[in-house]
């Protein structure tokens, strides 16, 4: 049996429903869903989840380190794990298809030498 992982990535369309109410109903859930499984009670996760917004200014190259590494993960999954052409990509991100091909880029080689996924796949 391999090791749990501590943590997972989501890429997320806002829309009516803010981010912090969804992942407090996603958290919250899995929490309850882990502690009938297992038995337990009480709170399953340490910490506040951490949510960085993908923009075109944190998808430049040189910027904001582990921010860039993100959005680049983001890009990445989104149109080489989910499918999502870069032309239908780029006005909701409102970045340039050149730019989201440039992150899609820059995210796979990490992606893959670290062996990150998409949670199911």
């Amino acid at each position: 049996m391999g090791a749990i992982p501590n943590n997972f990535h989501l890429l997320l369309r806002t829309g009516n429903v803010s981010v912090s109410t969804v992942m407090k109903r996603v958290l919250t859930g899995y929490a309850f869903w882990s502690n009938r499984k297992y038995g337990r009670h009480g709170h399953l996760f340490r910490n506040r989840y951490k949510s960085i917004l993908c923009r075109e200014d944190v998808w430049a190259a040189g910027r904001h380190g582990e921010t860039v590494l993100a959005a680049a993960f983001c890009g990445y999954w989104a149109v080489r794990e989910l499918g999502v052409t870069m032309i239908s990509l780029s006005p909701l991100l409102n970045i340039s298809v050149q730019a989201i091909d440039k992150s899609v880029i820059r995210g796979e080689k990490p992606a893959k030498a670290k062996k990150y996924s998409l949670i199911g796949k």
